[in-house]
């Protein structure tokens, strides 16, 4: 949740539109409210990538400020969603924290700027007024961190329980039979497969698995040294 009072919106000035995702509900509402305190037009708020993206395709917002975790099952899915809406809208995207993975992820997805959490409003609302103009802004240590999660292994960015899950994914076997092979719930699966699309920067199955592949075959700390119990 950004954070702090919202600063008065600059005088004679044209307010920016926004176009904002967030969730649960509760939040996009305080999300918004805070924006048109600061001045901005809230154009369209909405829960989901997918009613996001119809409201913004039929009247396009000076930027689109989206939470990293909108559909927490599939970091960062909303990107291509929203160009395909909106070409050429700038899209700030919001991480709870720094994270090596999504900020490969943001990176390789090429999204304007990202703000943390922990920002307070009047640092947003320069963030946004700086992309409107055509500028990227990203954290102090956000690319380090990109850079990291691109050259990290695999076998360091996942914990044992999850690197087990991603070899069984790799393997065809859906969230049931992994359940069972591994003596876990169904829902602990789909709690480590969250994890792992996060940390990994990816948004499906096949982008894990050919991630993993791609990981042995540089032959950057193989997984071959975690065995799979049975």
């Amino acid at each position: 949740m950004i954070r702090g009072a919202a600063s008065s919106p600059a005088t004679g000035a044209r307010a920016l539109s926004v176009a904002v995702g967030q969730r649960p509900a509760l939040q996009l509402d305080a999300v918004s409210r805070e924006l048109e305190g600061a001045g901005f037009e809230v154009r369209c708020a909405a829960t989901t990538c997918s009613r996001l993206s119809r409201l913004v395709s039929r009247c396009p917002p000076d930027v689109a400020l989206v939470h990293g975790a909108l559909d927490p099952a599939a970091p960062l899915s909303f990107v291509k969603p929203l160009r395909e809406a909106a070409p050429g809208m700038p899209i700030v995207v919001l991480f709870d924290e720094l994270d090596a993975g999504l900020a490969s992820a943001a990176v390789g997805e090429e999204v304007d700027a990202v703000v943390l959490g922990d920002a307070c409003v009047h640092d947003l609302v320069c963030v946004l007024e700086r992309v409107a103009n055509g500028e990227a802004v990203y954290p102090a240590g956000w690319l380090h961190a990109a850079h990291r999660g691109d050259t990290e292994s695999i076998a360091g960015r996942l914990s044992s329980r999850q690197r087990e899950v991603l070899e069984l994914l790799a393997e065809g076997l859906d969230n049931s039979c992994i359940a069972d092979h591994l003596h876990i719930s169904p829902n602990t699966v789909k709690f480590h497969i969250r994890l792992i699309y996060e940390r990994l920067g990816v948004t499906n199955r096949v982008q894990a698995t050919r991630l993993l592949e791609s990981d042995r075959a540089s032959g950057a700390h193989s997984l071959a040294g975690f065995p799979i119990p049975t």
